[in-house]
């Protein structure tokens, strides 16, 4: 083909024996088509659809192309690779827009996210900017399919950018190998590199699909399970030469790319399923563009592809994907919007458009000047250079280019630094307006104003008097730190799972289960145990039984909770993380008896009346066959907001009736009979959790919930008489009189 380096020269004439000017590689439109293909993919995806495209997994093909036919040709030219001059080149392009939207998302959350997020952006942004972000999300057990939701991680898209920058830093070192074997056996560059490469997808390949099985969300940010897909583009990049294909066969293969590549995350179960097989869709999708590529075609994909204004957005893909994820994210927040509108979705677009115009026209090309390398024409001149959108963007990029400021790399480190100032500055700056507002709360308190939530008080700080039996809504109870500390939380809310003991020793939570298993043990071999056992929202009740064995000295807790993990008909059986930590949950309870087994068995929704675990009844009888003694407390599930309570109180006041939720509806009481005939004890502790029916942001001077879901520890620890009461009579053997009642 015209537009590639020749065929390797066969044994005995190997490009390492003579050293000539490597062939200049003509451009591919086609690629930057696709370029443009795929990110439309992904962002119509991530604002309306909230699932995979495929379209990442183009750019992640296409960067392993490009990076691979540049250094294959100049190896075959003679020229010994040299990684750390091509790891640089690549990064000096990567990174000033990179850092860019990194300083720019981090001042748009200091400006517009919680206090008490922070921790979390900054680390992320730490994360992206060292490209290890596809780690830090995975350490933190990220749901990538979670969606795009307004609690998503403003970084979280750094994740695909993250294991880019790590397979750009292997990749020159994998051709400078291919090179020495090349030049050690006396063949051909082109064609060791085919066998290194292969090896890599094989490899690569095959580990993706057993991690996919066994794991699918570390699968899915994984750099091992994501690198066969940059050695395909590799490969593709090393057999293109080789290929012949007539008109009729590239027309037909490049509309049949095109088509499988759009029809991906519509025709995919890509929630169970990528990257591992499902992921050679959209890679034989991009690769099929790309084998179709060439010579012009009168009815073929190329028709679109390499149209001017269509390819030319593909030099701005780059920016775009950096900035469309956190104006989403920051629009679902501000506008509280679970699902996007279509015309809000193109109000995210266009502000994603002009924003990485300007990040294009200010800081990508000048910084592609600096050092050396040539801005592409197409940019520079054309149709999509007199599109309207582009005229400010361009106006004020010709004013930064005056002979005044031309010195480009003074003119780029000036701007970082001034950018750099500037987020300090405004953050210093928020932080002192936030502390002044924190002030003025603790004022309200002093002046009578419902007190501000506070952590659990200490021994210190608890008066004889305090007694969570009695907290009312607005009414102090004594001993509260609330005054000293009026918004506590900021910097340890996130803190407030529960979950305390050493891991559990045996019948533990199945590895690849993301879930947890905790025991404290420490009221001895023969006191009782309660075996915590379900969800998360399972988890944040066993704050319940971790206080009560701290108060009556009388009770070992067992935890035992996999995220996401209902317990809905069929659940049980699934060969999957949830289906394996119920079934391991069982095993412990046939062999080791406890006393007390407490699950959640409804699942709450924000709005609307609980769903019924309808798993629950049977998994309650055979936890009853095999240890009949035990007893089994059936818990109603905690509430569900739209948007977090505790950011409510933080932005009204603590007391603000824009803040107050009326409870949701009562359970079917078909369900709790079924629970109830099984052998279950029905519990339900929402007049606890929201009292008068309503749901507030605090009760008595503590938080409730520390997100959209989840209650804090804290707050659950105060309600252990309450439970205590609520299943005295069925289940007698439970603690009972915990607290001095007034």
């Amino acid at each position: 083909m015209e537009h590639v380096a020749s065929p390797p020269s066969r044994r005995g004439t190997g490009a390492h024996r003579a050293r000539r000017p490597a062939p200049r590689l003509g451009f591919i439109p086609e690629v930057q088509g696709l370029r443009t293909l795929a990110l439309l993919l992904v962002v119509v995806f991530h604002i309306w659809f909230g699932r995979v495209s495929g379209g990442v997994d183009v750019f992640l093909l296409v960067s392993a192309f490009l990076l691979t036919r540049s250094l294959a040709a100049a190896s075959e030219a003679g020229a010994r690779p040299a990684p750390l001059r091509t790891i640089l080149q690549r990064f000096a392009r990567l990174l000033p827009v990179a850092a860019a939207v990194i300083v720019l998302t981090l001042l748009a959350a200091w400006l517009l996210v919680p206090r008490h997020l922070w921790g979390d952006t900054n680390w992320d942004a730490l994360a992206a900017l060292f490209y290890v972000e596809n780690w830090r999300l995975i350490l933190e057990n990220v749901d990538y399919y979670a969606g795009g939701d307004a609690a998503s991680s403003l970084f979280q898209h750094f994740w695909s950018l993250s294991v880019q920058g790590q397979i750009f830093i292997l990749w020159p070192f994998l051709h400078l190998l291919g090179y020495g074997i090349a030049r050690r056996l006396g063949r051909g560059v082109r064609g060791v590199l085919i066998a290194l490469f292969g090896a890599v997808f094989a490899v690569s390949f095959a580990w993706s699909v057993w991690l996919t099985a066994a794991d699918q969300q570390v699968a899915y940010f994984e750099t091992g399970a994501r690198a066969w897909e940059f050695a395909a583009g590799s490969l593709l990049a090393l057999v293109l030469p080789a290929l012949r294909l007539g008109p009729a066969l590239r027309a037909l293969l490049g509309w049949l790319g095109v088509a499988m590549l759009v029809a991906c995350g519509f025709v995919l179960p890509v929630e169970s399923t990528f990257p591992g097989f499902a992921a050679l869709w959209p890679v034989a999708a991009a690769a099929l563009v790309i084998a179709a590529a060439g010579a012009p075609t009168r009815l073929g994909a190329d028709r679109l592809l390499t149209r001017r204004w269509f390819g030319g957005l593909g030099h701005y893909s780059y920016a775009l994907y950096l900035v469309h994820w956190p104006v989403l994210i920051l629009y679902r927040r501000l506008g509280g919007l679970e699902e996007v509108p279509l015309l809000d979705g193109l109000w995210i677009m266009a502000i994603s458009a002009a924003a990485s115009a300007l990040l294009v026209h200010l800081v990508e090309r000048p910084a592609a000047r600096a050092v050396g390398r040539r801005v592409p024409g197409f940019v520079r001149a054309g149709p999509l250079r007199r599109t309207p959108l582009l005229r400010p963007a361009r106006r004020f990029a010709a004013a930064l280019r005056s002979p005044r400021i031309r010195s480009t790399p003074a003119a780029t480190v000036a701007v970082c630094l001034v950018a750099a100032g500037l987020v300090a500055g405004g953050g210093e700056l928020v932080r002192s307006q936030l502390a002044a507002a924190e002030a003025g709360h603790a004022q309200d308190a002093l002046s009578g104003g419902t007190p501000a939530p506070s952590p659990e008080p200490t021994e210190e700080d608890r008066s004889p008097g305090w007694d969570p039996i009695t907290i009312e809504v607005g009414a102090e109870a004594p001993g509260l730190p609330s005054v000293a500390d009026p918004l506590p939380g900021a910097g340890s809310i996130e803190y407030e799972w529960a979950g305390e003991g050493a891991e559990c020793a045996e019948y533990d939570t199945p590895p690849g289960t993301d879930g947890v298993c905790f025991e404290s043990l420490g009221a001895g071999p023969d006191a009782p145990t309660a075996l915590f056992v379900g969800n998360s929202h399972t988890q944040q009740f066993a704050a319940i039984g971790y206080r009560t064995a701290e108060i009556s000295e009388s009770l070992n807790v067992r935890l035992q909770a996999g995220p996401g993990c209902p317990l809905r008909d069929g659940d049980l059986e699934a060969d999957d993380a949830c289906g394996k930590t119920w079934r391991a949950a069982l095993d412990y309870i046939a062999n080791e008896r406890p006393e007390f087994v407490v699950l959640v068995g409804t699942m709450s929704a924000a709005g609307e009346a609980d769903e019924p675990m309808t798993g629950a009844p049977e998994w309650i009888e055979q936890a009853l066959e095999s240890s009949p003694g035990t007893s089994v407390i059936v818990l109603r599930d905690s509430p569900r907001f739209e948007t977090a309570p505790y950011e409510c109180g933080l932005a009204n006041g603590w007391d603000a009736s824009a803040c107050e939720v009326p409870a949701p509806p009562a359970v079917d009481p078909g369900f709790i009979a079924e629970v109830e005939a099984a052998g279950g004890t029905w519990t339900d502790l929402s007049e606890h959790i929201c009292p008068d029916g309503v749901c507030r942001p605090q009760v008595g001077g503590v938080v409730v919930w520390f997100d959209e879901n989840h209650l804090t520890a804290t707050y659950v620890k105060t309600l252990v008489q309450h439970f205590a009461d609520a299943v005295a009579e069925d289940v007698p053997d439970w603690p009972a009189e915990l607290y001095a009642r007034p």
